[in-house]
């Protein structure tokens, strides 16, 4: 499994995750956080442990599973926000230009799994949307 490196095969890092004897194995990432190894004021690394990047700007999607609305957390400016089932047929579309929270009623949507998606000029925010009644 490879993460992050797009280099030519000659150039690519590996990680072997148990042991496989047939060769292939297919891995799910549902979340991955970018970390910044602390360092001094030599920009050594002082190996007291990591610093978390991005938190201050994440955008928040809750509750998940949801009922009949979700709320959403982080959004400035405008976003152009649509959902769509896992046909990718797009159910729905606004563009909404609030401030920090933002409610979507969910109540007309069958119970399902859906995919979320939050645009705006500075980033792509994509999640999973459960609906369960």
């Amino acid at each position: 499994m490879t993460i992050g490196n797009f280099y030519n095969d000659a150039n690519t890092d590996t990680l072997t995750v148990g042991n496989f004897w047939l060769g292939y194995a297919y891995f799910y990432i549902d979340d991955i956080s970018v970390y910044e190894l602390p360092t001094d004021s030599n920009n050594c690394f002082d190996g007291v442990g990591v610093n978390e990047r991005g938190k201050e700007n994440e955008i928040f999607v809750y509750p998940n599973p949801a009922s009949n609305q979700i709320k959403i957390r982080g959004l400035y400016g405008k976003n152009d926000v649509a959902i769509y089932n896992l046909l990718g047929e797009k159910v729905f579309q606004s563009t909404i230009q609030q401030i920090n929270n933002s409610t979507i009623n969910l109540s007309s949507y069958p119970n399902g799994i859906y995919f979320l998606s939050i645009k705006n000029k500075e980033k792509i925010f994509s999640q999973k949307l459960i609906i369960s009644r």
